[in-house]
């Protein structure tokens, strides 16, 4: 976005230098500051969000029954390896 481009002199947050800083600095160095001295865990979400990416949601499902599952596997060859005999796929169920 070009607005967050802009370059402008502006006072380091962090080292109190005077310097050249483009918005999108100004606004990271910001929540940095506000995440270390605030304490402000919401500041240090979006920061640690926007370095390293939000972290992706897993989900655990644990089904209980008394039936028993039969897993097939369609077209799963490795290259360069035998499957054992009797693996061919078919299955002696009916």
């Amino acid at each position: 976005m070009k607005w967050l481009s802009i370059m402008m002199k502006h006072k380091n947050l962090l080292t109190g230098v005077e310097e050249h800083l483009s918005m999108e600095d100004k606004m990271t160095l910001s929540l940095i500051r506000k995440a270390i001295e605030d304490q402000d865990v919401n500041a240090y979400k979006a920061v640690m969000d926007s370095a390293y990416g939000t972290p992706k949601q897993t989900t655990e499902t644990k089904i209980e029954t008394d039936d028993h599952i039969v897993l097939r596997f369609v077209n799963a060859e490795v290259p360069g390896h035998t499957a054992p005999s009797g693996t061919d796929g078919s299955t002696d169920e009916a």
